[in-house]
């Protein structure tokens, strides 16, 4: 594991300690690989927010129509839940 995921697995287990809500974890996750590594350290749910207006901002920067762009956004979805 990484120094941040070490870290990251300590401030859930100390969250932990004190609460019995779910706990997400987001900024920054952009690929199926960290979600999964955030699983298995005992997060319970994954915020992608900055991964999906990163595909927003591509297709508006591609000038894309619209419905383009929420299929760029669902296509990225789908890379995640798969």
């Amino acid at each position: 594991k990484s120094a941040n995921l070490v870290n990251l697995e300590n401030h859930l287990q100390k969250i932990k300690q004190i609460s019995n809500l779910p706990i997400a974890v987001g900024f920054g996750i952009n690929n199926k690989e960290q979600i999964n590594q955030i699983e298995k350290i005992g997060a319970n749910g994954v915020v992608v927010g900055s991964a999906l207006v990163g595909e927003i901002a591509d297709g508006l920067n591609r000038n894309l129509q619209p419905s383009q762009i929420v299929d760029l956004v669902l296509e990225k979805v789908r890379k995640f839940l798969n």
